[in-house]
């Protein structure tokens, strides 16, 4: 009698472990939204509030110059023109507008972007943009010492830059 219990037993243990393998297997071929029984749309409205909130208490700064994203309340530093140097408005490098577009979702690959229109435009036009972008994509990885080194290289090349302002806000730095 004692052996049929203990095969009851070991039966038992086996069906558990065995469905709890099914289990664990189901939710981890599973995509994140169906776990969470949300739509993918919910998940986009609330990474959206997820970046106004980060925007907002100042732990992502967005990129100077970066008009299509609606924030409320919060608007990106815009410096003065000045006359030496100013760019259009219309006229804008599409190699800056893909920067823009990845700099809050994906700051890594602005960074990659930034480096690469540097070493192909080294003398761009657009260099003053690109290197204040290259300081908000280092802050918003939380790469806060990067950030102050490009912000006093943006300084140094940049002497009277369209975007001093957001830099020095951005990392803290005092002008010298």
């Amino acid at each position: 009698m004692r052996r049929g219990r203990w095969r009851v037993a070991v039966a038992v243990a086996v069906a558990v472990l065995v469905l709890s393998g099914a289990v664990w297997f189901a939710f981890r071929t599973s995509k994140p939204d169906q776990r969470a029984g949300r739509s993918s749309r919910s998940r986009q409205e609330e990474v959206g509030t997820e970046i106004r909130s980060a925007v907002e208490t100042g732990r992502v700064q967005p990129p100077p110059g970066l008009a299509d994203i609606a924030v409320a309340s919060v608007t990106p530093a815009t410096p003065p023109r000045s006359a030496a140097g100013a760019t259009s408005a219309a006229i804008v490098s599409p190699e800056i507008m893909a920067i823009q577009a990845a700099i809050i979702k994906d700051p890594v690959r602005a960074e990659q972007l930034i480096y690469a229109d540097r070493k192909r435009f080294p003398d761009s036009p657009f260099s003053d943009e690109r290197d204040a972008l290259l300081v908000s994509a280092l802050n918003n990885q939380q790469r806060r010492w990067d950030a102050k080194v490009e912000a006093r290289r943006y300084l140094r090349a940049h002497v009277n830059g369209r975007y001093t302002d957001f830099v020095l806000r951005t990392t803290g730095i005092e002008p010298n």
